[in-house]
C-alpha cells in the first residue's frame, strides 16, 4: 500500500496547507493533489478550509472561482483581487465580492487607471460586513499625483487592519464609527492625508498608524481634543514634515507610544520646533534625507524617555547622551555632531548593546582620558564606522569606536582610511599575536581598496569578519604581524595581492591549503588577453625559487572579463608554473579554474 494513503488525516491536511501558502495557483494545485489518491481527495474535497482562500487574477477562470466558492460554502473566505481587470476577470471579482458577508479578507491591489463602479460597489453602498478582519485597498499609476478616490462606506464591526495605497477616501470623518474596532492603520501615497489627521481620535483602538507619503507635505491643525489612548506605534515618511504636528503626536496626547519611525526630506518649524515628549518610547528612528549635504536639524526632548532599547538619529542632534539608556540594542548616529566623551561615558551603562553604527559623524570635544574598562560594550556583535563622502574620519570618533570594540566582536566595519598603526583592527592583531591553538586564518581582499579579514578559530568555533574599506593599508599592517603567516590555512586575493603575500614570505606558509586567486579586468582600458597572461605570468615568477606549503592542496585561478570574446588560451606550462610555487606534501595539487580560462600546449 503507498504510504501517501494512509496518513492520519490532520498531517495530511497539514502536508496539504503548507503546499498551498502564498500560492495564486491554489486551484490547480487542489486538482493535483486530489488525484494522488482515494484518502487524499475526499479529505480534499471534504475540508472547505483548503479552498477559502480566492485569487481573482486575468488567468483565473470563472469555473475556478465558482468551485473555490462553492467547496468553502460553510468558511469565512480570503478574498485577493490582483492586476489589471478585463471584462471577463472584471465578472469574476464581482462573483467573489458578492459573498462580501464571509469575507474575513479583503485584498485588493488593481493596475486599472480607474477603478470600475462593479470593483466598488459593496464597498460604497453602506453594506454590513460582519466578519471583515483585514482591508487592503491597492491602487499602481505611474502618476504619483494621481489617486483612486472612494466613498467609503461599509459597517464592519471586526476590522481590525484597514492598508490603504494610492486610495483616498472622500469623507474620513464617517469611518470611525463604521470601523470601532480598527487596531491598525496604513495609508501610502494619498493625497488627502491632512483632511484625515483631525478625525484620528474617531478610531477609538487605535494602536498602529503609518503615514507614508514621500511627496506630499504632512501638517495639519489638531483640535485641542486630540487624543490617541491606544497608540503605541507611530511611522511618518514625507516630503516635508510639519514640526508643531510632529511635536503633538508624540507627546500626552499619545500616552502609550512606545515606537516611533520618523523621514523627512525638509521640516517646517515656522510654528514651532520639534519637542517629543513620549516618555514610554522604546524604539526611535528620526531621519532627515537631506543630512549628508546640510546641517543636522535640533530635536528637543521635553520629556527623556528612560527605557530605549532602540536609538537611531541620522541628521538630527540634541543632547544626544542623555537619551543613551541602560536597556539600549541598537545605536546608530549619522551625519550629525557628537560629545565623543559625554557619549563614551553614557555607553558604559549599556551590557545589552549589540549593534553599533557611527557615520559621519563630528566630534564636538575630545577624549582626554583614556575611558574605563566598562566603557567596553561586552555583549557587542557588530559594528560599523564609516566617514562622510570627501571626509575623513573624524580621529576622536574613530577613537572612540575603537575603545568600545570587545575582543568577541563578529563583524566590523570601517569605511575610510585606516590608522596607520592599524589601532582599529587592534584585537585581531592581537589575538593573532597570541594564537597557539589550532586556527583557520582566512583573508580575502579584492583588487580594489575594499577588503575583508575572517578570523575562524577552530577551538572555539568562533568566526570574526573585519571589512575596511582601504584593505590595501590593513594588509600591509597585516604582513607586518610575526604570526600572521603562520596562521594563514586559506587565501581569496587578487593577483597583485598575491604576489605581494608570497613574497613577503619567501620562506613558505607553513598551514596555506588553498589559494584562489582573482584577476578583474580594468573596464576604463581596451580588453588585453596579454595583460591577462602577463599578471599571471609575473605570479609564476613573483620568487626565484618555490616556497614550502606543506599542507597546500588547491589552487583556484578566475578570470572576470564580460567583454572576452573566448576563453583566455594559457600554456600548460603556465599552469604547471604556478603549481610549482608551492612545495607540497600532498599526494596532489588540484587546479581549479572558470570557463574564462583554457588550457593549451
Amino acid at each position: 500500500m503507498d504510504p501517501a494513503s494512509i496518513l492520519p488525516v490532520e498531517i495530511l491536511r497539514r502536508i496539504v496547507g503548507m503546499s498551498l501558502d502564498e500560492a495564486d495557483n491554489r486551484y490547480a494545485r487542489l486538482e493535483a493533489l486530489a488525484t494522488v489518491c482515494h484518502q487524499w481527495r475526499e479529505v480534499i474535497l471534504g475540508d472547505g478550509m483548503l479552498w477559502n482562500d480566492v485569487y481573482v487574477t486575468p488567468r483565473t477562470t470563472s469555473g475556478q472561482v465558482s468551485k473555490l466558492l462553492q467547496q468553502s460554502a460553510r468558511c469565512n473566505l480570503l478574498i485577493h483581487v490582483k492586476g489589471t481587470l478585463d471584462s471577463s476577470s472584471l465578472g469574476r471579482a464581482q462573483l467573489a465580492l458578492g459573498q462580501y458577508q464571509r469575507i474575513v479578507e479583503l485584498d485588493m491591489d488593481i493596475n486599472d487607471d480607474v477603478w470600475l463602479p462593479q470593483i466598488t460597489r459593496r464597498l460604497t453602498d453602506a453594506s454590513i460586513w460582519p466578519e471583515l478582519r483585514h482591508l487592503a485597498l491597492s491602487h499602481f499609476t505611474q502618476d504619483p499625483d494621481h489617486d483612486v478616490s472612494l466613498e467609503l462606506r461599509i459597517y464592519a464591526p471586526q476590522l481590525r487592519s484597514l492598508d490603504l495605497s494610492g486610495v483616498s477616501v472622500l469623507n474620513w470623518s464617517t469611518l470611525g464609527e463604521a470601523l470601532p474596532y480598527l487596531e491598525s492603520f496604513s495609508v501610502e501615497w494619498i493625497t488627502s492625508a491632512a483632511s484625515l489627521l483631525p478625525v484620528l481620535p474617531s478610531f477609538s483602538a487605535l494602536g498602529h498608524l503609518k503615514l507614508s507619503l514621500p511627496q506630499e507635505s504632512l501638517s495639519a491643525d489638531l483640535p485641542p481634543s486630540f487624543f490617541l489612548p491606544h497608540l503605541h506605534s507611530l511611522e511618518i515618511d514625507t516630503r516635508e514634515l510639519g514640526a508643531d504636528l510632529l511635536s503633538a503626536m508624540a507627546s500626552s496626547n499619545s500616552p502609550e507610544l512606545t515606537s516611533l519611525s520618523v523621514r523627512f526630506y525638509r521640516v517646517d518649524m515656522r510654528q514651532s520646533r520639534i519637542e517629543l515628549s513620549s516618555p514610554r518610547l522604546m524604539n526611535l528612528r528620526i531621519e532627515y534625507t537631506r543630512a549628508v549635504d546640510e546641517p543636522p536639524i535640533l530635536i528637543h526632548f521635553r520629556v527623556v524617555p528612560r527605557a530605549l532599547q532602540v536609538l537611531e538619529l541620522i541628521g538630527v542632534t540634541d543632547d544626544i547622551a542623555a537619551l543613551i539608556s541602560p536597556y539600549l540594542r541598537t545605536l546608530e548616529l549619522a551625519y550629525t555632531d557628537v560629545d565623543v566623551e559625554r557619549l563614551g561615558s553614557a555607553l558604559s551603562q549599556c551590557q545589552h548593546l549589540d549593534h553599533l553604527v557611527f557615520t559621519g559623524l563630528r566630534s564636538t570635544s575630545a577624549i582626554a582620558r583614556e575611558p574605563p574598562a566598562t566603557a567596553v560594550l561586552p555583549r557587542l556583535t557588530f559594528a560599523v564606522l564609516a566617514h562622510r563622502i570627501n571626509e575623513p574620519l573624524d580621529d576622536e570618533v574613530r577613537r572612540l569606536y575603537v575603545d568600545l570594540l570587545p575582543p568577541t566582536i563578529m563583524r566590523m566595519h570601517i569605511v575610510g582610511t585606516p590608522c596607520p598603526s592599524g589601532e582599529d583592527l587592534r584585537f585581531v592583531l592581537e589575538d593573532i599575536s597570541r594564537l597557539s591553538a589550532p586556527t583557520e586564518l582566512s583573508l580575502s581582499i579584492n583588487d580594489g581598496d575594499g577588503g575583508s579579514f575572517c578570523l575562524m578559530e577552530a577551538v572555539r568555533d568562533y568566526r570574526r569578519i573585519f571589512n575596511v574599506d582601504s584593505g590595501v593599508e590593513y594588509l600591509e599592517i597585516l604582513l607586518s604581524q610575526p604570526a600572521f603567516h603562520a596562521h594563514i590555512q586559506r587565501l581569496e586575493v587578487g593577483v597583485a595581492h598575491a604576489i605581494q603575500i608570497i613574497r613577503h614570505y619567501p620562506n613558505g606558509l607553513p598551514l596555506l591549503k588553498v589559494l584562489r586567486i582573482s584577476y578583474s579586468a580594468n573596464y576604463h582600458q581596451p580588453y588585453d588577453q596579454d595583460k591577462i597572461l602577463g599578471a599571471l605570468q609575473a605570479l609564476a615568477d613573483s620568487v626565484p625559487s618555490p616556497i614550502a606549503c606543506p599542507c597546500f592542496k588547491i589552487l583556484g585561478i578566475s578570470v572576470y572579463d564580460h567583454r572576452a570574446p573566448g576563453p583566455v588560451l594559457c600554456p600548460v606550462a603556465l599552469k604547471r608554473a604556478l603549481v610549482g610555487l608551492f612545495l607540497s606534501q600532498e599526494d596532489e595539487v588540484s587546479v581549479e579554474f572558470t570557463d574564462a580560462l583554457k588550457w593549451v600546449e
